[in-house]
């Protein structure tokens, strides 16, 4: 049996998350696991400017671009990514949606919740809980945060002050639910 995964994340310019998701991805992938994993990797553009590490992709990493998913937040854009992502579980009705990042953990997490995806996964790469935002925005943000965490099958962190922060100091998710990494 092939469990099939869907990972989203918003765009794969350089950096530690784009590394991250390359090389699971393919270690994940149905030519590394004798095709005991099937995994779509499902990104947006980089932003003008922003570099993509394309070289990290071979032939072994299923992967497909949405054109509206990127970093910057626009309804319409969002809205077009968010929708393009329900059509691509429901084509590929996976077991598990694995999210990173931001902006494509709250649309894929939604869509994954929406479409009751069996194990949803999420990937803190940093946070944006603070000092990025007015008070406002930011409250807004970690009780989407918590919403999604209360319903993830596992949070994971990429570091022990990460963990410490989404769970202790922001409360996103009990400590014993955010896995270290």
């Amino acid at each position: 049996m092939t469990i099939k995964i869907v990972r989203i994340i918003d765009r794969v310019n350089v950096g530690g998350p784009a590394i991250h998701v390359a090389l699971t991805s393919r270690g994940l992938s149905a030519k590394e696991t004798d095709k005991k994993f099937d995994t779509l990797l499902v990104h947006g553009r980089v932003a003008e400017g922003e570099e993509e590490m394309g070289h990290l992709f071979d032939s072994s990493i299923r992967r497909e671009i949405v054109p509206s998913l990127s970093r910057k937040i626009s309804p319409v854009s969002d809205l077009l990514a968010f929708l393009s992502i329900i059509r691509i579980l429901l084509r590929e009705k996976p077991e598990v949606v694995h999210t990173h990042k931001s902006k494509a953990g709250v649309l894929g997490r939604l869509a994954a919740w929406l479409l009751r995806v069996p194990v949803q996964v999420h990937t803190f790469h940093g946070q944006v809980f603070e000092g990025y935002f007015s008070p406002t925005v930011s409250e807004w943000i970690v009780r989407t945060e918590r919403f999604f965490a209360n319903r993830a099958d596992a949070i994971i962190a990429i570091s022990p002050a990460l963990r410490e922060e989404i769970s202790a100091k922001h409360q996103i998710a009990p400590l014993e639910k955010v896995r270290l990494v």
